[in-house]
């Protein structure tokens, strides 16, 4: 197969254009008014050009040229018009090529940071007569760390073979030392110059980055995005899309269509937190109020229900969610939750039942039981029938040992609920936010409760409160403590009792070898019923200490509605317009716990056969636990 040819290509030269058949006159009269960076580059384009431009007749067109640069110093004698221009403004190594900035003014040249390793020496490594006379010039700089005077080693040369050749030395050191003085000073004002430059080009810059981020606001403003902008402020957005602002450019259509996708996303982004943090908390400061009136003051004929959710989570609610998260254009005059509070009844009464089924949960009566007086000390199986799953959950939270400890005592259901003050619901994407949330109120069920029904002679899976306080059993105390040994008690006062002796040790009844257990021939023992009536006529002679926490009756009753008795005469005050010597109890208010406030217990004095009964000549460990919680709660008002 032959071989294909291929033919050479000759490279032709250019023809010369209309430019170079101008007469020379007219070709210097253009370039008069062009900017010497900009002689320079004409200069380069070809071999005519710059054989024109860089001969000495030229010298005119680059003055005239150089004077259109305002402020700068004029041509030093010691070089012409074109290597002035070339110093000046082309920011190129004088080696190398590379792209330098800085100019050194004194020797005359651009120097990258290579270079200046290898083209300059340090003035102290010179010549000794280079170094005691100023006939070279010198450049302070840092190199290396080492900041001292440098010389350009082309130049050091030179004069050395000029002065090695000189017949007359002190002439030429004299002619040296005039033309130093002399690039000194041009030095000292071309740096002053190109700092005032460089301070000009600095405002320039910066005006046009305040002209742009203007224009950026003001397009954002078109958007609709000005209250963003007046809520968190122009430096908020400057330091979220910093690439926007360090530009110096004019902020065209076309750089705002490529800038704007991203700048949607984070204007979206700020909306949803300006919503979050200013208007959706004032909507919710709104619900509260109302929330709090509709509290107060119940109508006669809206369904009442057992309890009404926290403010918390009422705000979460979807019903109040959807007003609280409405388009911000949306006026929040008169009452604007008035709609959403009438369908509330029929949302409570579904979550109070998954509350109720939620709390007895919790209730887990042990299926075996100590009791030396029933048994002398055997094990007794119990039935346990209300602990299946098919139990009803409102028949079981009914029994006397459906107790439950919180962080201000012992509660029964459904008054319980009224304890958990600080609860509020962290699921902000729960569709059911107030749903079954009683793990995350900090009730716990006080186990121990069944120990003092069964000591009592009841049966702990059936036995109600009606039951416990119609058997109205009295129990001695039988605690390794010398305060509280032998003290007698009713049933409501033993659990308490239980409860305060185990705050007041900091846990709950863990002993150092095992866990203590709670059966009745250990800490607790029966009271024979004949000495019932002495009993009780000793506690009503004892003085009563008022509840520590009570809740209005007159208000519907509310999750965290409790209020401290130090502080409810202030609420009938405001919220009712009730004075304080008006207020009656079972009436306006009832007291919260399973039992009134706790009082000086009964001792049991035993000589020989017979048995007394007196008050207490010291303070149990109950009231002393009660007082002190008392005293905590008035420092912290």
């Amino acid at each position: 197969m032959p071989q294909a040819s291929f033919k050479r290509r000759r490279h032709r030269k250019p023809k010369p254009g209309a430019f170079f058949e101008l007469n020379l006159d007219v070709l210097f009269l253009i370039a008069e008014y062009l900017h010497p960076k900009d002689l320079l580059s004409l200069s380069r384009t070809c071999q005519s050009l710059r054989e024109l431009l860089m001969d000495e007749s030229s010298t005119l067109v680059w003055k005239t040229a150089r004077r259109q640069v305002d402020g700068l110093p004029d041509c030093p004698p010691d070089l012409t018009e074109q290597e002035y221009a070339d110093l000046v403004f082309d920011a190129r190594c004088h080696m190398c090529g590379r792209r330098v900035r800085t100019v050194l003014w004194y020797i005359r040249c651009r120097y990258c940071a290579d270079c200046k390793l290898k083209y300059l020496i340090d003035r102290e490594s010179c010549d000794k007569i280079i170094r005691d006379n100023d006939v070279l010039a010198t450049e302070e700089l840092k190199i290396n760390k080492e900041d001292v005077s440098w010389v350009d080693v082309g130049q050091m040369e030179s004069f050395l073979d000029e002065y090695d050749a000189s017949f007359d030395k002190k002439q030429l050191l004299d002619d040296r030392k005039k033309q130093y003085d002399t690039i000194w000073m041009h030095a000292y004002a071309c740096e002053s110059w190109q700092g005032k430059r460089e301070r000009e080009r600095k405002r320039n810059l910066e005006q046009l980055r305040r002209e742009r981020e203007q224009s950026i606001f003001e397009r954002l403003k078109e958007h609709g995005y000005g209250p963003e902008i007046e809520y968190f402020g122009q430096p908020e957005f400057q330091s979220s899309y910093k690439s926007a602002f360090r530009s110096s450019k004019l902020l065209t259509d076309k750089v705002w269509s490529n800038m704007w996708p991203e700048w949607l996303e984070i204007m979206k982004a700020f909306r949803s937190r300006r919503l979050q943090e200013d208007v959706y908390p004032q909507r919710r400061r709104l619900l509260a109020i109302e929330y709090e009136n509709y509290m107060t003051q119940p109508s006669l004929d809206t369904p009442s229900f057992d309890l009404l959710p926290h403010v918390v989570d009422i705000t979460r609610l979807p019903l109040f969610e959807d007003i609280i998260k409405a388009p911000e254009a949306t006026q929040m005059d008169g009452k604007p939750f008035a709609s959403a509070f009438a369908q509330l009844p029929a949302f409570v009464g579904g979550w109070k039942k998954k509350l109720d089924v939620g709390l007895a949960k919790l209730i887990k009566i042990p299926s075996r039981l100590f009791s030396e007086d029933l048994t002398g000390g055997r094990v007794v199986p119990s039935s346990n029938t209300l602990s299946t799953e098919s139990s009803q959950t409102s028949t079981k939270l009914q029994l006397a040992c459906a107790l439950f400890r919180t962080v201000n005592g012992v509660f029964a259901h459904p008054e319980v609920f009224s304890m958990c003050r600080r609860y509020s619901s962290n699921s902000e994407d729960d569709s059911n936010p107030v749903g079954p949330i009683v793990k995350q109120l900090d009730i716990t069920f006080m186990e121990e409760a069944a120990y003092i029904v069964h000591v009592c002679g009841l049966d702990p899976n059936v036995a109600t409160v009606d039951d416990m306080d119609r058997r109205n059993a009295r129990l001695r105390c039988l605690w390794d403590d010398r305060n509280s040994y032998n003290l007698v008690m009713n049933w409501r006062n033993a659990i308490l009792y239980i409860n305060a002796r185990g705050r007041l040790h900091g846990s709950w009844f863990v002993d150092s070898v095992r866990p203590v257990v709670f059966s009745s021939h250990e800490r607790w023992q029966l009271i024979s019923d004949e000495h019932v009536d002495a009993i009780q006529a000793i506690e009503q002679s004892i003085k009563k200490l008022p509840p520590e926490h009570v809740r209005c009756l007159l208000c519907r009753p509310s999750m965290g509605d409790a209020l401290q008795w130090n502080d409810f005469a202030v609420h009938f005050t405001r919220c009712h317009n009730i004075d304080e010597k008006e207020i009656k109890q079972g009436v306006h208010y009832m007291p919260l716990g399973i039992c009134n406030s706790p009082a000086l217990g009964v001792e049991m004095v035993q000589q020989g056969e017979e048995v007394t009964f007196r008050v207490s000549p010291q303070d149990d460990v109950f009231t002393r636990a009660s007082l002190r919680r008392r005293r905590a709660g008035r420092r912290s008002q």
